[in-house]
Parts: C-alpha cells; sequence; structure tokens
C-alpha cells in the first residue's frame, strides 16, 4: 500500500509540503495548507503514475492508495489537510483515471487518527457514504492508532471497533477495515501485551483484514540491543501462520473473561489449517481445552511470554489441556 502524507508543494496553497506547526482544521476553504482544487486532476494523474511505476518497473500491483495521511492534521512535517467533503471529490477524480489505465489497486480512506473529533473517523465514513457515486469508488475505511493528540497510542478498544466496522457496512456498498498506521513505543513485556491485545481487539471485533505498524524501530525492533522485541514476537504469534486470505471463524472461550482468543482457518493453498491465538489478561497462569466441531486431532503449539518468545511448546491433542502463562 502506498499514502500521500502532501501533495507536490506546487499544487498546494502554501507552496510547502509542511505546515511548519502542529494544529487542526475542519475545513480547507480555512487554510491555504491543502490540495488547491484546480489541482485535482493533475493529483490524481501523479497517482495513477506511482501506481504504475510500481507495476511497470518492479512487478508489483499495489493493493491499496490512500490520498492524504490524517487529513484533518497540521503538522511540521509532510501535511495536508482534506475535508470529509473534499476527501470524497477527490475520490471521484481519482478512481476514473485508474480504472481508465487498468489498474485495480483499491482507493482507501481517510486514514484519520481514531481519538481525532474534529472530522472523525464517523464524519468521513458517512461523507463517503452519502455520495452514490464516490460510494462505489472507494472500498476500504482506514483508521490510525492514536489519540486524539495524533500521537499517543490510541488503539480502538473492542466496543469501538465493532461500532466502527458497523459504520463501514451501512448502505450498499460496505467497506473492508484496515489499520494502516499505529505504534507503541517499547519498553518492557507490558507493551507487548498492549499490541497484542489490540491487534486481536481489531481482527475479532472490528473484522479487520490489514495491520501496519507505523515502524519497527522501537516497537518491534530494539536498535540498541540489535534485537527482537516482545511486541515483534507477539504480532509473529498471529502473522506467522494466519494467512493472507485466511477467514475468520467463531470462537469464544467459556468460563473467564480474562482470556480471549480469535481463530481464523486458512486457504486450502495455505494448508486449509485453523489457527487460534490465545491471550491470558490474568496475574496467574489458565488452563484450556479445545472443543468444538471440525477440530484437528493434534494442534501446535507457539508460545510468547516475558521469558519466551514465540517458542515451540509441542504438539497437543484436541482433548489436552493446555496451560496458558500470566
Amino acid at each position: 500500500i502506498l499514502t500521500s502524507w502532501s501533495p507536490p508543494a506546487w499544487m498546494k496553497g502554501n507552496l510547502s509540503l509542511n505546515y511548519m506547526m502542529a494544529g487542526v482544521e475542519n475545513y480547507s476553504d480555512a487554510t491555504d495548507n491543502k490540495l488547491e482544487y484546480h489541482y485535482y486532476d493533475e493529483f490524481a494523474e501523479m497517482v495513477v503514475a506511482f501506481c504504475k511505476v510500481f507495476k511497470e518497473e518492479m512487478g508489483i500491483e499495489l493493493t491499496g492508495f490512500g490520498m492524504q495521511n490524517e487529513p484533518a492534521f497540521h503538522e511540521p512535517y509532510a501535511s495536508a489537510i482534506l475535508d470529509p467533503a473534499h476527501f470524497v471529490k477527490l475520490i471521484k477524480v481519482v478512481y476514473p483515471k485508474l480504472q481508465a489505465e487498468g489498474l485495480h489497486t483499491k482507493l482507501f480512506m481517510p486514514e484519520q487518527a481514531f481519538g481525532q473529533t474534529n472530522n472523525s473517523m464517523a464524519a468521513y465514513i458517512d461523507a463517503l457514504q452519502a455520495d452514490p457515486e464516490a460510494n462505489t469508488m472507494c472500498s476500504v475505511i482506514a483508521t490510525h492508532g492514536y489519540a486524539n493528540d495524533g500521537i499517543a497510542a490510541g488503539t480502538p478498544n473492542f466496543t469501538q471497533w465493532t461500532t466502527m466496522w458497523n459504520n463501514a457496512q451501512e448502505g450498499n456498498y460496505p467497506k473492508e477495515l484496515w489499520m494502516t498506521e499505529t505504534t507503541k513505543i517499547y519498553a518492557n513485556y507490558d507493551d507487548a501485551m498492549y499490541w497484542a491485545n489490540s491487534i486481536l481487539g481489531s481482527l475479532e471485533y472490528g473484522n479487520v483484514s490489514h495491520w501496519t505498524s507505523w515502524t519497527f524501530e522501537d516497537q518491534l525492533f530494539d536498535e540498541k540491543s540489535n534485537k527482537p522485541t516482545s511486541m515483534f514476537y507477539a504480532t509473529k504469534n498471529f502473522s506467522k501462520y494466519i494467512r493472507p486470505g485466511a477467514k475468520r471463524v467463531k470462537s469464544s472461550v467459556n468460563g473467564t473473561s480474562t482470556i480471549i482468543s480469535t481463530t481464523f482457518k486458512n486457504e486450502i493453498a495455505d494448508g486449509g489449517n485453523l489457527v487460534s491465538v490465545l491471550i491470558n489478561n490474568a496475574t496467574t497462569p489458565a488452563t484450556v481445552k479445545m472443543a468444538g466441531t471440525g477440530l484437528a486431532p493434534q494442534f501446535e503449539v507457539y508460545q510468547t511470554t516475558a521469558a519466551d518468545n514465540f517458542v515451540h511448546k509441542g504438539t497437543v491433542s484436541k482433548n489436552d489441556i493446555v496451560l496458558l502463562p500470566a
């Protein structure tokens, strides 16, 4: 995927990629830190050119293109304001040009920080769904996991994920839901648990089909020790065996609220196997036993804890009791 943080300076009213100061803005008309309206066609041609370079020079057809990163923020780095109404207008200019070139790259929007209340995620989703033409052209709703300052971690909780997913499904053209940027600076294993809960919550309660970390440095990788962090291994518990195209199936944990789970069935090409991720949020170890219909006779167990980094713990039968460390 590819996202534009700012149009080229010559396409903007302030003739600069950045704004030199942080701030928020509700309306594109109220600022010169925006793509000038008469350059929408040129911007669309630039998007097509980017997508064609990836396809023709590198053999990669981009899955998705985001036209403006965090569109309600002024920033002292590359940024631009694109309010909900103008985001919808830009979609209607960019999408036909992608189609005319035979490109299958999806458009995603708005990549607003989830915790931001001015021009919220819901405001952008509602504006898109209110336009019958644009609504057919944008197939993905994307959010960023930050608080209202756009900096601190602010991943949606489970209920908020479900609310956003339901919002994205309204009308005749339901959307995929993606997390295209989020962060949590790693300090200790508690951060890995936060990260794992955030991923599981997005998958289980938001039906998210794409999750992207902001960076490897200081999150998944410790540049001082030159080693992966526990957040990396917590991520691996999901990404290693839940393969692209896997379908989520219903699963639950009975008898406790401190253990949460999500389960996927991979496509036949990837083995067609079930993959369950369980998280024990209690302060004491717990035991579980897999039960249900259509289960394989055996499961391979991989464990990440404060002491173990995605360690293979052996094979268990479906009726065996499995220990989940605290």
